[in-house]
């Protein structure tokens, strides 16, 4: 009786990639398009922000100093009507807060102003959004409407970002693929054809054409649970290559397994972990990469499910953990490392 093929170990599938795999190059774009990508180096304000003090609101622009106890029943009489301004613009010199428009009223040649303010009332001062000389976005950081709404707000019109882009061979399940492509643009990966991505994920049938036609050494048949059936491959020009299983458990484990530690590669990131206690014991199987789905409680990691991925425990996942193949499990309180699934990947440490 002839043995059973021998499962290639997740770490000697993942080395070629890794070792093959440079960080991508970069291009500089428009901010107004870099939503959603990643940055490929730093971006900091080239001065305070705002520059100079602005409103807060619509009204008058007043100095506080010159409408001291003023009251709708005292009054306090000035000789020129203070400018108006709108939210957002810069207050006119000598000014330092602003009050409504209906609290000045005009009588004969003079004006009543009938409210008194504090200095910076309703006022924004220099540098109150941003610092001058301070970093908004590091090199792996991705662009959230957040971070370019800052970036434009400090006078940029553009920053690099890295091409990040993968593309999927035809075939498996549709429900499987718009899954994977969706956690790779949220990952900053753009989609594209073959030839220019810089990851290539392959399914089912052509999974395995792929396999027989690749130019590189293939794992194919992982030490990985679930998600066996899973492998490895690299293009001639050493771009990774992903062979996923056609079923969500499989492709799932292999995301976690393989494709976050290469897109991190890709992409000048690591893949993030945040460790907590076990709630509970979890167990594995010596000899393979368990996926584990948690679900954090009190400040702990309770196991769904070890080994296996179902939806009813995806949906109630915080963190997906891989049980390494020497691992047999962990007795509870057992510090364990797993990756957030709404923040799997992270930027390297500045240097």
């Amino acid at each position: 009786m002839s043995e059973p093929p021998r499962l290639t170990p997740v770490a000697d599938a993942l080395e070629p990639l890794l070792a093959g795999s440079k960080p991508l190059d970069q291009a500089r774009i428009a901010i107004a398009d870099a939503l959603g990508l990643i940055a490929a180096e730093p971006a900091r304000t080239s001065g305070p922000v705002p520059p100079l003090a602005v409103a807060l609101r619509d009204g008058i622009a007043v100095a506080s100093a010159d409408i001291v106890g003023a009251t709708p029943y005292a009054p306090v009489i000035l000789t020129d009507m203070p400018p108006a301004v709108r939210s957002g613009a810069t207050l006119p010199p000598a000014t330092d807060a602003v009050i409504p428009a209906a609290a000045a009223i005009p009588a004969g040649r003079l004006v009543e102003i009938g409210q008194a303010a504090y200095p910076g009332e309703q006022v924004a001062t220099a540098g109150s959004d941003l610092a001058g000389d301070i970093q908004i976005l590091g090199r792996g950081d991705l662009v959230t409407p957040e971070l370019r709404l800052a970036l434009a707000t400090a006078g940029m019109t553009d920053i690099a970002v890295l091409r990040a882009s993968f593309a999927m061979t035809p075939g498996g399940d549709p429900v499987v693929r718009d899954w994977l492509a969706a956690r790779l643009r949220a990952l900053g990966l753009t989609e594209t054809g073959e030839p220019e991505a810089g990851l290539i994920a392959s399914f089912g049938e052509s999974a395995g054409a792929f396999a027989n036609r690749a130019p590189m050494p293939v794992a194919r048949g992982l030490a990985l649970r679930p998600g066996d059936n899973a492998g490895t491959a690299m293009a001639s020009d050493g771009r990774p290559v992903i062979l996923l299983p056609e079923r969500f458990d499989g492709a799932i484990a292999a995301f976690y397994a393989l494709i976050l530690p290469v897109v991190a590669r890709l992409t000048a990131r690591r893949v993030n972990t945040h460790t907590l206690p076990l709630g509970a014991k979890i167990a594995s199987t010596i000899g393979c990469t368990d996926v584990a789905l948690l679900h954090v409680v009190d400040g702990r990691y309770e196991p769904l499910i070890v080994g296996a991925v179902t939806l009813q425990a995806l949906l109630r996942a915080d963190a997906v953990a891989l049980i390494p193949p020497e691992s047999e499990g962990a007795a509870a309180g057992t510090p364990l490392a797993a990756i957030p699934i709404g923040n799997p990947l992270m930027p390297e440490p500045s240097s």
